[in-house]
């Protein structure tokens, strides 16, 4: 397979498609938009705090095990933590709420 830009396409910008096709995928995604958004809309701040530390922590972890590196959770939270800007009294409380987040809530609302 050939990859390329969308912009590189000869059909580019007057792209046809079928919007009937198209109809299924749209409104699952739709469907999964709106139970994200449920749910975030009932999280506190730390909880969404605690879910962006993971997301980033889960993706640092992932990529280090592709390159064959094993990192240690909590040191990668930290790091996180940092990157994203909390203080240390905040990363110190996100933290620990991460661990007791997960024990507590499991989000699986996109199955």
């Amino acid at each position: 397979m050939h990859f390329m830009w969308i912009w590189q396409s000869e059909a580019w910008p007057n792209f046809a498609y079928d919007a009937q096709a198209l109809q299924p995928a749209l409104a699952s995604a739709r469907l999964a938009q709106g139970r994200t958004l449920g749910v975030a809309s009932s999280l506190k701040r730390v909880d969404l705090a605690a879910l962006q530390l993971d997301g980033w922590a889960e993706e640092a972890i992932a990529t280090a095990q592709i390159k064959g590196e094993m990192l240690k959770v909590n040191s990668v939270r930290a790091s996180a933590a940092r990157r994203l800007g909390f203080g240390v009294l905040d990363a110190g409380f996100i933290l620990a709420h991460c661990n007791s987040f997960h024990k507590s809530r499991r989000l699986n609302f996109l199955t």
